[in-house]
């Protein structure tokens, strides 16, 4: 699906996280499915999650969970 706004492709729906992944909280889980001109939030390897910037390809690192605290 194309955005609405960029014509970029959607990332809404697609998840970016490990294998086993476990969401800590319903909030964090909705994130990971977000749209990535919302607070989108991916996971980069080796225990690094983030909230990438768009067009930009870096990304805000978050070691705890915005939502509940709980430490990813």
């Amino acid at each position: 699906m194309d955005h609405i706004i960029t014509g970029d492709k959607c990332e809404e729906g697609t998840q970016q996280v490990p294998k086993t992944w476990k969401p800590c909280c319903d909030a964090f889980k909705a994130r990971t499915l977000a749209c990535q001109y919302e607070v989108r939030i991916v996971w980069y390897g080796r225990g690094k999650w983030g909230i990438p910037i768009p067009h930009d390809g870096s990304y805000i690192k978050i070691e705890h969970c915005p939502w509940c605290g709980k430490k990813l």
